[in-house]
């Protein structure tokens, strides 16, 4: 039986984020003879429950990448698995005009519609193969930042806002100050309908 190599995620967020997260049932791993740990574990690992509410999929061309809480291992293959699943928020607001109507407290508004809603993902990517700099899956994420088309997405987050493609404005990466296996990133960005989107002044 290989060696467990135990990696906490729970410092990593603090170092990262500044925040201690409570990790989901579904991050509570079954080591082999029963042990639960709220870690990933170097050897083979199982999930507990099916649950996947958190996990998300963002595809363009011929990639997927997933984010999720899956079984990994120290010999076993990634896959496309790139990191466990981001913090997200979204922000909505509306296209309105607010008229003032004269010699009055009141006004008028109007209403022409929805704006897109923008969202940030915050997260870690950790090395979980060689416990070096996560080159090669950072690079990963650039590619991603940088495709020119829209992404589809996929998951419950963004099923519950309706949002099936997305596009980035923003990128941070940073290295996770005592975890030279880690780092963390921030993704900023828009939904957007795949007929609106243009590529290179063209529409895609």
């Amino acid at each position: 039986m290989a060696a467990k190599i135990l990696i906490d995620l729970v410092p990593r967020f603090e170092a990262s984020f500044g925040i201690v997260p409570v990790m989901p049932d579904r991050s509570k791993l079954l080591i082999p003879g029963g042990e639960y740990a709220n870690f990933y574990n170097g050897a083979e690992i199982y999930i507990e429950t099916a649950n996947d509410f958190e996990d998300i999929t963002l595809a363009y061309g011929d990639t997927e990448l997933e984010f999720a809480y899956k079984p990994l291992s120290k010999s076993g293959e990634l896959g496309t698995l790139l990191a466990p699943p981001p913090i997200i928020g979204t922000h909505g607001s509306k296209n309105l005009t607010e008229t003032m109507i004269n010699d009055t407290d009141s006004f008028v508004v109007e209403r022409y519609g929805n704006k897109p809603w923008e969202f940030k993902m915050a997260g870690l990517i950790v090395d979980m193969q060689d416990h070096t700099f996560p080159k090669d899956r950072i690079n990963k994420l650039v590619k991603l930042f940088k495709e020119p088309s829209a992404i589809e997405v996929s998951g419950d987050w963004f099923d519950a806002h309706d949002i099936q493609s997305i596009y980035f404005t923003d990128v941070d990466i940073n290295g996770v100050q005592g975890f030279s296996d880690t780092v963390s990133y921030v993704l900023t960005g828009k939904s957007i309908k795949p007929i609106e989107f243009f590529l290179n002044g063209e529409e895609a």
